[in-house]
């Protein structure tokens, strides 16, 4: 008898005290009961706990169907907002998922004998389809694409050559072209960034490749980056998607205002180990399927050329001759060989400076595949 009684005052005891004036206000009564028997509803308990928390449960199918008539909205406006452009999907930038279609259906009809690889100095600086063209007119069939990758140094594009590109071909003669942007160590430190967006890209897994595939059909996913680079910018920047001509060649028309880039990307020039091992990965790309190779050491600007000392040129000179293999050339060119005219901005050539360029390239090539006869071409100088 003791125990019930205790029992009965502390349950009394934790009881919330009424007002002591006003109106009685009801009490919610949550103690257990007997199995068997239903407490009678309590409308006040009830509107307690409305007043306390907000019950979502019946919204949830409509909160549903809001984000997915959300998500429609978004992609319809997308669609007819974007630039009906390749969209960069699963891949480091649309340049690369361009050339990555491109490329695989060149292959499936023919083969391609020559390939110009390097950095965005190769993608505007080469035109394929001219090259062609002039070899055809020396007497010798070939067929040359354009690999050059825009945005990283070398140890940001050999792994995205190395996973979308370089197992779909087996070329006759690789042009590699390189300049010193592309190995030094002390460049403009965003460069780093860029050089993590495209290993990670690289490296994605088979099963994220597949999902890629499947969700760069939406235009939300697969523009992703340059909406997120509109929104930052307020829309002042506009989207970036480009397609240029067919095999991979992007042209730069007119010549630019000088700027900073040059000294960016070429001050204070030392080698970076992982760009020059990037460099010699490739060129063993080269013996493993048995084309020969031709690194390019593409023309600058003479105020560019300038930003190096003697010290520095010599350094960079020996870094390419020591990449290639006995019989092998490294091949550059005079400096009255290219004007001002003939440059887009301090780095990259414009149209007409890669029309006379290609036409350096398709001689040697002509000559080079034509026999052993060949003699080099007059508009090259060939050094090692």
């Amino acid at each position: 008898m003791s125990l019930s009684s205790t029992s009965s005052s502390d349950s009394v005891s934790k009881m919330p005290a009424l007002p002591a004036s006003g109106p009685a206000t009801a009490v919610c009564d949550r103690s257990p009961l007997p199995e068997g028997k239903r407490r009678q509803l309590q409308p006040e308990c009830g509107l307690a706990e409305r007043r306390g928390t907000l019950d979502l449960r019946g919204l949830r199918p409509w909160g549903a169907l809001f984000a997915v008539l959300l998500l429609v909205t978004a992609e319809l406006a997308a669609r007819s907002y974007l630039p009906d452009v390749p969209t960069q999907g699963i891949y480091p930038s649309y340049r690369v998922r361009a050339k990555v279609e491109e490329l695989a259906h060149r292959s499936a009809t023919r083969s391609l004998d020559v390939l110009f690889v390097g950095s965005s100095l190769v993608d505007v600086g080469v035109d394929p389809v001219q090259f062609d063209r002039l070899c055809a007119e020396r007497g010798v069939e070939l067929t040359s694409y354009n690999l050059g990758i825009n945005g990283p140094p070398m140890a940001g594009i050999q792994p995205v050559l190395d996973r979308y590109f370089l197992p779909r071909v087996s070329p006759r003669l690789v042009y590699i072209c390189v300049s010193p942007n592309a190995f030094n160590r002390n460049a403009v430190s965003s460069l780093d960034l860029v050089t993590e967006r495209y290993t990670r890209a690289a490296r994605v897994s088979i099963a994220e490749e597949v999902m890629g595939r499947f969700l760069q059909h939406s235009r939300l996913y697969a523009d992703r980056h340059d909406l997120r680079l509109w929104a930052r910018s307020h829309g002042a920047v506009g989207f970036q998607g480009k397609t240029g001509r067919p095999a991979g060649f992007l042209p730069l028309q007119g010549v630019a205002v000088w700027d900073d880039l040059p000294s960016d990307r070429l001050a204070s020039f030392t080698p970076r180990q992982r760009d020059v091992a990037a460099l010699y990965d490739l060129c063993r790309w080269c013996d493993s399927v048995g084309a020969a190779y031709i690194i390019v050491d593409m023309p600058l600007p003479q105020r560019s050329r300038d930003l190096l000392s003697a010290a520095q040129r010599a350094r960079y000179r020996q870094l390419l001759h020591e990449a290639v293999i006995p019989g092998d050339t490294v091949m550059s060119y005079p400096a009255d060989c290219f004007a001002a005219e003939h440059f887009w901005d301090g780095l990259h050539l414009n149209s007409d400076g890669a029309a006379r360029l290609t036409e350096m390239l398709a001689d040697h090539a002509a000559q080079r595949l034509a026999g052993p006869s060949s003699v080099p071409s007059p508009l090259a100088r060939l050094n090692r």
